[in-house]
């Protein structure tokens, strides 16, 4: 017993040996020994002790505390381990959509205008359906507005000469007072037969027949044209 603890003792007083010869030989180089003492302390820390999953910090590193003196007390964290990786990253950014091209069952394109018409000849609705219709196609849609005789003879020659269909002249007032107008906005400044039609306060809504527009009652069902550009 008394052999062991004598080995103890040696090895204790063998430790501090050599960091007194530590403390030493770094005052004989000019430099602080416990800048020295605390340096080697740092490099005894060493590496981490474990790694973070991929998304967090990785483990601390070991630790070792070297007093003013230059003794060994109890121990602060040493060096601290690598960070952990980065999440994934995000979404690109979707494509722009195409330009409308003007092709399909029932479309034709003016070429003097390039205005888009789309002939509904398989269902017949309402004034006010139709136009909801010709809106629901694309941006700018409306129920056609015929405003010139070159715009009507490419109508004609692309549908025939047979006509009756809702365009989009309309009485918005519904009076005998306001004239027609077109629901896109267009000028009304054009009549097949060279006659516009006399304001009808029971017939508000336009349709193209026999070469002509008419007015009619917004209620009946026609087949309709509607126009975009």
């Amino acid at each position: 017993m008394i052999g062991i603890v004598l080995e103890e003792r040696r090895a204790v007083t063998l430790a501090a040996g050599a960091w007194l010869a530590l403390i030493y030989a770094a005052a004989a180089c000019g430099l602080d020994p416990r800048g020295a003492a605390a340096s080697a302390g740092f490099a005894a820390g060493g590496a981490g002790t474990g790694s973070g999953p991929a998304t967090s910090a990785g483990g601390d590193g070991g630790s070792l505390t070297i007093s003013s003196s230059g003794n060994v007390t109890s121990g602060t964290a040493g060096g601290d381990g690598g960070a952990g990786g980065n999440g994934a990253g995000g979404d690109g950014a979707g494509g722009n959509g195409g330009a409308f091209v003007c092709q399909g069952e029932g479309l034709f394109e003016d070429p003097a205008s390039n205005h888009c018409y789309w002939y509904v000849s398989v269902e017949e609705k309402g004034w006010l359906n139709a136009e909801a219709a010709c809106k629901l196609w694309g941006p700018g849609g409306h129920l056609a507005a015929i405003s010139s005789a070159l715009e009507y003879d490419a109508i004609v020659l692309e549908l025939g000469p047979m006509l009756d269909m809702w365009l989009g002249g309309r009485n918005f007032a519904m009076d005998d007072v306001n004239d027609y107008v077109w629901s896109n906005g267009e000028i009304w400044r054009f009549a097949p037969d060279g006659n516009l039609p006399a304001n009808d306060d029971s017939k508000p809504c336009i349709k193209l027949k026999d070469l002509a527009f008419q007015p009619k009652k917004c209620a009946e069902t026609h087949k309709y044209l509607c126009e975009r550009y």
